[in-house]
């Protein structure tokens, strides 16, 4: 049987990492764990059940107490304030249609529907990509080069 301190170790190793399954099994025990999404899902058979706790505390979040993280939290719910402009595909950001180019927008440039706001590369293709809201960019959210997926913000923008 696995010590319960050893499956909590396994368990955050699994979350830390980038593998989505972990599979393992001896003469006692089986463990698999599969994310899902942000959480991710155990199971585990085949174990004598009366030495372990009914859940596992490793996956249940824990409270702070610390005056920053509720700042931090507070910094979240002030960020429904604003809009998004998403990626409308999987790619490579570029803030700027050419090498040594200035960027496209920076911070405090005004927006608008249609304002082409960056480039993203796929397969050598090089798409333009279209602001979706008014406003003023206040946060830029990915840096030159980086790779985005499909919905993920690039840009936060301040409504006028």
């Amino acid at each position: 049987m696995i010590p319960y301190r050893e499956l909590q170790d396994i368990i955050q190793l699994v979350c830390r990492s980038p593998i989505q399954n972990f599979h393992y099994s001896d003469d006692t025990s089986k463990i698999l764990i599969e994310k899902t999404g942000p959480t991710a899902k155990v199971a585990q058979e085949d174990v004598e059940h009366e030495n372990c706790p009914s859940q596992l505390e490793a996956l249940t979040p824990e409270r702070s107490n610390d005056p920053a993280a509720d700042d931090k939290a507070k910094e979240k719910k002030n960020d429904t304030d604003f809009l998004e402009i998403v990626s409308p595909m999987v790619g490579t950001f570029y803030s700027s249609s050419e090498q040594d180019a200035p960027p496209l927008v920076n911070i405090g440039d005004k927006v608008h529907p249609d304002s082409v706001v960056c480039v993203l590369e796929a397969m050598k293709m090089f798409s333009e990509v279209p602001s979706t809201v008014s406003g003023e960019i206040v946060e830029i959210l990915v840096q030159d080069g980086q790779l985005v997926e499909y919905g993920q913000p690039l840009f936060r923008v301040k409504s006028l």
